[in-house]
């Protein structure tokens, strides 16, 4: 009807021929075009509404019909709860009668009998069966039985023959082979081993001393091990032959033989003789103790320690001149000390008495010293024997460190700091230090010490230090001055280093090689450069 309408008044609109009048006239249209669209709107959802409410009544008549339904199933359900409680009365009422419990009292005494017949035909028939198993068990466990006492007894011959071997050796003083607990106690004693700890331990010792026994020959053989014709004859008696393998093979045994006087002796025989030898030389190597150490110790090995002892005297003397020298005029100087240790047993003598003695004229030292020299050495050597099993040491490694005239002394380092009186450096004081003074405690003594041994070398040899990871753990702060230190010392230097390049204004001049590596082709390349004392110059470019 609207477009009706609109088509009427289109009919009969004349709008004047401008642009002004069409401009409004196409502003009229456009609004009643959204009027239009609004009102298809508003109409198309009334019909949805209209819709809506058709299909709610639909459902409030389905309701209802399923309401009208369950109140009649409701109502049916109510009358056969009736007829039930009219049941249920009715029994209950028969079961209060004298009937009902007399055929209740029957019926329990009919399931009893049942009941016991059952469990008393069930228990009998089961007794029978047990006790015709255990009879039968019975009989094939004394066969078992008696078979296996047969093996066992079998077997214990064999461990009876190989202990009889082991006892023969004569490896273990005072029992037999019949005396089973004295054998026990043995092991008891012992202590339970590891069988591997102990093999371990077995070649460890053998590899050990086997030099030092040359001359013996030592062999490492096993014995007990050809059984072959035992196996065969008790495998004939019913012994599997896995289990004789396995038993024999447990009785093999490694045993140490030795050369003794052309003979084939084993171990302990070999300690016995030799223990028998040390006692009757006993007497003449103390006789010998004198020649030992008065003309062998003084005249000759003394002779050297003396050197030694001197050269490194000098050699400290000339750590601590080069260090004054350098340090002259820093609020930090440095003094190193070589002093001897003082002696540690009564038998002993202290560094100093001991260093007294060699540095006399061997034929000008009478007995009583050389008496004093025996027992410091002889209280030495045994206070090393306690532990030279533990420390595996030889003979020669305790003689040889303690001939070694380094232990006999011990560095200490002093300081002397702001003008203030000479005090040992210890690791309390060393850790208030600052960075600076940390690091040139650490590096001062060690390039003085180098200076001080390259006074000694020719004039024409080259004065070369070489440092790994040089100056690790100084502050960037402190670098510049170890380099200077370094510089005054007046010695060529090798250095390593993941950051150092050198280029510090206290390097008069240095040649740098970088070294870069490629993971591709597993290869390492060298960029060379030059620090000039000002500018660090590539020599590749």
């Amino acid at each position: 009807e609207l477009e009706l309408e609109l088509g009427k008044v289109k009919g009969v609109s004349k709008i004047p021929v401008n642009l002004a009048s069409y401009d409004e006239a196409y502003g009229i249209i456009k609004i009643i075009r959204e009027d239009i669209n609004n009102i298809k709107i508003l109409i198309s959802e009334r019909d949805n509404f209209v819709k809506l409410i058709e299909s709610n009544k639909d459902h409030l008549d389905d309701s209802v019909r399923n309401y009208e339904e369950l109140f009649s199933s409701i109502s049916d359900l109510k009358t056969e709860v009736n007829i039930k409680q009219v049941e249920v009365d009715t029994i209950k009422e028969f079961t209060l009668s004298d009937e009902f419990r007399e055929w209740s009292q029957r019926l329990d005494e009919i399931n009893l009998i049942i009941t016991t017949y059952n469990e008393k035909s069930s228990k009998l028939s089961l007794n029978l069966g047990r006790i015709i198993n255990e009879i039968t068990n019975e009989n094939q466990e004394i066969l078992d039985v008696r078979e296996n006492k047969r093996k066992n007894e079998i077997i214990l011959e064999i461990y009876k023959g190989i202990l009889e071997e082991e006892i023969g050796l004569g490896y273990i003083e005072g029992v037999s082979a019949l005396d089973v607990s004295g054998i026990l106690k043995k092991l008891e004693s012992n202590g339970e081993r590891d069988k591997t700890v102990a093999t371990s331990n077995y070649y460890a010792g053998f590899n050990k001393y086997r030099q030092s026994l040359v001359d013996y020959n030592l062999a490492d053989v096993m014995i007990f091990e050809d059984n072959d014709a035992l196996i065969t004859m008790y495998e004939n008696k019913g012994i599997l032959r896995e289990e004789l393998v396995s038993i024999f093979s447990e009785g093999a045994r490694q045993d140490i033989t030795a050369i003794y006087q052309s003979k084939k002796v084993n171990l302990y025989s070999l300690l016995a003789s030799l223990k028998d030898d040390y006692e009757s030389n006993k007497i003449y190597l103390d006789d010998r103790d004198n020649y030992l150490f008065h003309d062998i110790l003084l005249k000759t090995v003394g002779t050297k320690i003396k050197e030694k002892i001197n050269s490194a005297v000098e050699w400290v003397n000339n750590i601590n001149k080069v260090m004054s020298e350098k340090q002259d005029k820093s609020n930090l100087s440095f003094h190193l000390s070589w002093v001897s240790k003082s002696k540690e047993s009564l038998d002993e003598m202290d560094t100093r008495e001991l260093v007294e003695i060699f540095k006399m004229d061997p034929d000008s030292v009478n007995p009583a010293l050389t008496d004093k020299l025996i027992k410091h050495f002889k209280a030495k050597i045994s206070k090393r024997e306690e532990t030279m099993v533990d420390n595996r040491e030889t003979y020669f490694d305790i003689v040889f460190n303690i001939l070694d005239y380094r232990n006999w002394y011990e560095f200490k380092l002093f300081y002397k700091k702001d003008g203030k009186d000479r005090r040992e450096l210890t690791n309390k004081i060393f850790s208030v230090f600052s960075g600076g003074e940390k690091a040139k405690t650490m590096y001062i003594p060690l390039f003085a010490s180098m200076c001080a041994k390259l006074q000694g070398a020719l004039e024409e040899a080259p004065r070369l230090i070489a440092l790994d990871e040089a100056f690790a753990g100084v502050d960037d702060q402190n670098i510049e001055e170890m380099f200077g230190i370094l510089e005054s010392f007046e010695l060529d230097y090798l250095l390593t280093s993941q950051a150092l390049w050198c280029d510090y204004s206290a390097v008069r001049d240095i040649s740098i090689c970088e070294l870069i590596g490629d993971k591709i082709s597993n290869t390492i390349g060298v960029k060379r450069y030059r620090w000039n004392g000002k500018v660090r110059v590539s020599l590749d470019e």
